[in-house]
């Protein structure tokens, strides 16, 4: 398994090398995801993107959180 930045109980330790560690290579693949999953990613940013950019959808959103908020008090 392959890590971009080290764990944060890897940044306290020595910096010393082990000899059985494996160096880690710029060409990492370990965070590509498949097609599939990537469109449905697209298509939820996509609406999302467009929600937030409607000032009538923006305005019953926020009324809806703060019916929910209220009902917490």
């Amino acid at each position: 398994m392959c890590q971009l930045e080290p764990s944060p109980h890897e940044k306290g330790k020595s910096k010393r090398k082990r000899k059985d560690s494996q160096p880690t290579s710029p060409d990492c693949d370990c965070r590509t995801l498949p097609a599939e999953v990537t469109w449905v990613n697209t298509m939820l940013a996509r609406i999302m993107y467009d929600v937030m950019r409607d000032p009538i959808l923006i305005t019953r959103l926020q009324n809806k959180i703060q019916r929910k908020l209220h009902t917490l008090k």
